[in-house]
């Protein structure tokens, strides 16, 4: 009996760790395949990974500028911070918070592919003026750099996904009233390192990854529920 108990518990510990892995793997096939299990997983026996991974450098940051059609002109409002309140969010909910988590992997990713994009291109620049005779030389100019790398970002799939956040987040905030556009705006926020937490040298500047131009809000996503 005591065999079985113990083939019982070693059965459980190693079933409990391949579906722990599993499940922490990068997105393929398989993981996409099992998204609802997936769910039900992360809500019994959800672990904070990042304890194990090194500090971050950065911090991204997200801001919505939404624009107010009057009579004569567009009217600012007042940035809104998308990050910060879709963590508030998502704590609120737990454990229920499906459709937080969701809008979080998405938003999260969708800064991180940005902001890696826009490094790449500040690169691209740089090398192209190392090199006038290279083909990239064109890139030179700050107003065709800039063009290039706009008409780059906002025919991505990561770009998309973040106007069409917006327009939820226009309507999921009846203070805004009736809004009609929208810019942009992602910003990095360097993170000192631990050791020089202190240092008067440290950088504490947000630095601005992108800016996008006034678009107009997908109504299609805002008539959603």
């Amino acid at each position: 009996m005591s065999r079985i108990i113990k083939f019982f518990i070693v059965f459980l510990f190693t079933f409990y760790w391949v579906v722990t892995i599993f499940f922490n793997l990068p997105e393929n096939y398989l993981t996409i395949k099992f998204s609802k299990q997936n769910t039900t997983f992360q809500t019994f026996l959800f672990q904070r990974w990042g304890f194990f991974a090194p500090p971050p450098t950065f911090d991204d940051r997200l801001y919505y500028v939404f624009h107010k059609k009057t009579d004569t002109a567009f009217r600012k409002i007042q940035p809104i911070e998308i990050c910060k309140n879709l963590f508030k969010e998502k704590s609120r909910k737990a454990p229920f918070n499906n459709e937080e988590d969701i809008f979080d992997y998405i938003i999260s990713n969708s800064l991180i592919t940005i902001g890696d994009e826009a490094v790449r291109f500040r690169n691209l620049k740089a090398y192209s003026k190392q090199n006038q005779n290279s083909l990239v030389s064109v890139l030179n100019s700050d107003s065709l750099f800039n063009l290039f790398f706009w008409n780059y970002i906002k025919s991505s799939e990561p770009f998309n996904s973040l106007l069409n956040y917006s327009a939820v987040i226009a309507k999921a905030n009846p203070l805004l009233g009736v809004v009609d556009s929208v810019e942009i705006l992602i910003l990095r926020k360097n993170i000192p390192q631990f050791s020089y937490r202190d240092s008067v040298f440290k950088s504490n500047n947000d630095v601005v990854v992108f800016k996008s131009k006034k678009l107009n809000i997908p109504k299609e996503y805002a008539n959603k529920n």
